[in-house]
């Protein structure tokens, strides 16, 4: 018992290999509605800043106990945590400034446009990705869930009547927040080939907050968020410890534990979730149609979870 406890510690069985995917979705969810909640009361870049300043404290906290003396590892390769970083603040202001102009489910549901990208990516340029990817299972699995992307996308009601500028202008943030992600996932894979997971994300999320910082300067109006009541600075601070070091830092060991295109394409199933939370958060609801195509999306993740769990990476 005591070494099946340990085995699934160390992720040497199925289930435990998906418990790092798991948590970064769940992590994303909550991530995704705090920063439509708070795009009422505050600029893009004071919300950016300070919840990377949250997420960048406690996971330097988190990792100078589990592994003291680490940050001498980001002083001897700064430029690529710089690079990171710098990527993480592109695609964070993109992202963020989607939620701005429209609703959490639609921004998550084109957002999977990364997932093409970063698939077709692992194809080309990781061998270890390809037995997978060539796999008729891991095919249908990705065929299914980026059909239950599109169909969920294609019910949205009114979509083909017409798009508001600002509706456009958000279709363009997310599609810049798609191409910046993609090739932050590649370069992530390459850097966790030598690198531990959690020292990795915690010191793109220290560079990442060293850009924010002037951006929120010259940029934002912090004086907006310290006006607010209390609560709100409180909420956003865990909102970056739960979405960004939480998120993220789940995401990088799921890369690690059982590869780029699988986390990407088991990440399909966060627009469907997203959906659920943002109608009891916001009233965004979902038309029959895209509640069928959220099923198909869910069934093609099950699929490539599969694949995963028989092929035992």
């Amino acid at each position: 018992m005591k070494e099946r406890v340990l085995r699934m510690v160390r992720a040497e069985t199925g289930a435990a290999r998906n418990l790092p995917i798991a948590m970064a979705i769940l992590c994303w969810i909550a991530a995704i509605m705090f920063v439509k909640y708070f795009s009422s009361l505050m600029d893009v870049h004071t919300q950016n800043f300070f919840r990377y300043l949250g997420a960048s404290v406690f996971l330097s906290i988190l990792v100078s106990m589990v592994y003291p003396g680490c940050f001498r590892r980001f002083l001897a390769r700064w430029p690529v945590f710089l690079l990171l970083g710098g990527m993480v603040v592109a695609f964070q202001i993109c992202w963020v400034n989607s939620l701005y102009h429209v609703d959490p489910a639609f921004v998550s549901l084109l957002g999977k446009f990364s997932t093409i990208l970063i698939t077709i990516m692992a194809f080309v340029f990781y061998p270890e990705e390809r037995k997978i990817v060539r796999q008729g299972s891991f095919l249908l699995g990705f065929v299914l869930g980026l059909a239950g992307v599109v169909g969920v996308v294609a019910g949205i009601p009114n979509f083909k009547t017409g798009i508001a500028h600002s509706q456009k202008l958000g279709i363009v943030f997310i599609i810049s927040s798609s191409v910046i992600w993609a090739f932050y996932i590649n370069l992530v894979k390459r850097v966790l080939r030598s690198e531990n997971s959690l020292q990795a994300f915690t010191f793109t999320c220290v560079s990442a907050t060293l850009f924010f910082l002037p951006i929120m300067l010259i940029w934002g109006e912090a004086s907006v968020l310290f006006e607010r009541p209390p609560i709100i600075m409180v909420l956003v601070i865990i909102s970056g410890v739960i979405g960004i070091a939480g998120a993220n830092s789940s995401y990088y060991l799921s890369i690690k534990r059982i590869g780029m295109a699988k986390s990407a394409n088991l990440v399909l199933a966060h627009p469907f979730l997203v959906a659920l939370a943002s109608f009891f958060a916001f009233g965004e609801r979902l038309s029959a149609v895209q509640w069928v195509f959220g099923i198909i999306l869910l069934t093609g993740c099950a699929i490539v979870i599969s694949v995963q769990e028989k092929d035992g990476e």
